[in-house]
């Protein structure tokens, strides 16, 4: 069966990096059970879930903007990777070459065939939905807000991370 491809939000994308860190990192238990709930707001996640996203991420073509990218790497304060962000940051950009990252222009948002994909979901949003638009391929968001107006109003089709585990 071949490989789905799928455009990633920054959420899903963090998860994948931060997943990618901790089995680098041989991290502990309580230090897995720590990051995943920042990375996922509050959300635990158990080692059957962890396992179960390796495997979704591994199983897909994973695409991504170079925007979504960069809110990645905007950690949150006092986060467990915020802590950790010179190895996090080390890691993450090896873990990167896993991803395809593509460039979105702000002309191509202003130009999309909907043009106020630029003001609705702001740049980095707005550049994953213009690709997934643009590569005919679903884009998997944590944000229910998102969401809900992008299946309402959107060209792609969109999946809730959560969604893709079950």
């Amino acid at each position: 069966m071949p490989r789905q491809s799928l455009v990633l939000n920054a959420g899903p994308l963090l998860t994948f990096l931060c997943l990618n860190f901790l089995d680098e990192q041989n991290a502990t238990k309580a230090e897995r059970d720590q990051a995943l709930r920042d990375v996922r707001n509050g959300q635990a996640s158990d080692q059957r879930r962890q396992d179960r996203m390796g495997t979704f991420f591994r199983a897909n073509t994973l695409l991504t903007t170079s925007h979504a990218m960069f809110e990645v790497f905007r950690l949150r304060e006092g986060s467990y990777l915020e802590r950790r962000s010179h190895k996090f940051l080390s890691s993450a950009l090896a873990s990167a070459a896993l991803v395809e990252e593509r460039a979105v222009l702000v002309k191509d948002l202003v130009d999309a065939p909907y043009p106020d994909l630029l003001l609705r979901y702001g740049l980095a949003d707005g550049g994953v939905v213009w690709l997934a638009t643009r590569e005919a391929c679903e884009m998997v968001t944590d944000d229910g807000s998102l969401y809900r107006d992008g299946q309402a109003s959107s060209k792609c089709q969109l999946r809730m991370f959560d969604a893709c585990l079950d």
